[in-house]
């Protein structure tokens, strides 16, 4: 539980850096319009909010990988339905194109969290193995020096 719990904050802090450099290019890009000063507690409620539902990859068993790829899908749909219920609330879109906007935001950020996360978990089982190799090199050298 404890891994989950670090993994949770992890990606809220992804989450949430990731939304407020989207947030802020699209304000760029759209005239430098200044962003409500309540914003980035909306960003900071969107982060912990998107970040409860990585709770569905904690497993008791290793899963298949059609229960892998379910439980990404729904974990998916649980974030666009929190954002996009959450941007139609505080008002960050108004119209089916700004809603689109957001949809696609939230797409991009999507895929930018679960890169980390890849790279991340990548980085961790190379540690891994690496430590397990020398583990193993360093057991061969006793059982030769017996």
């Amino acid at each position: 539980m404890k891994e989950t719990i670090k993994m949770i904050v992890s990606q809220f802090f992804v989450i949430s850096v990731a939304v407020l450099f989207f947030s802020s290019f699209l304000n760029f890009i759209n005239g430098n319009k200044f962003l409500p000063i309540e914003y980035p507690f909306q960003v900071l409620l969107t982060g912990i909010l998107t970040s409860i539902p990585s709770l569905i990859f904690h497993f008791r068993k290793e899963p298949s990988q059609k229960q892998f790829l379910i439980r990404y899908f729904i974990h998916f749909c649980l974030i666009v339905i929190i954002v996009m219920a959450e941007g139609a609330w505080f008002g960050w879109y108004y119209g089916f194109f700004e809603g689109i906007i957001v949809f696609i935001t939230v797409i991009m950020v999507y895929a930018i969290v679960c890169l980390y996360t890849f790279f991340e978990n990548k980085t961790v089982a190379k540690n891994i193995n690496d430590a397990l190799e020398r583990f193993h090199k360093q057991e061969n050298s006793d059982d030769i020096n017996i």
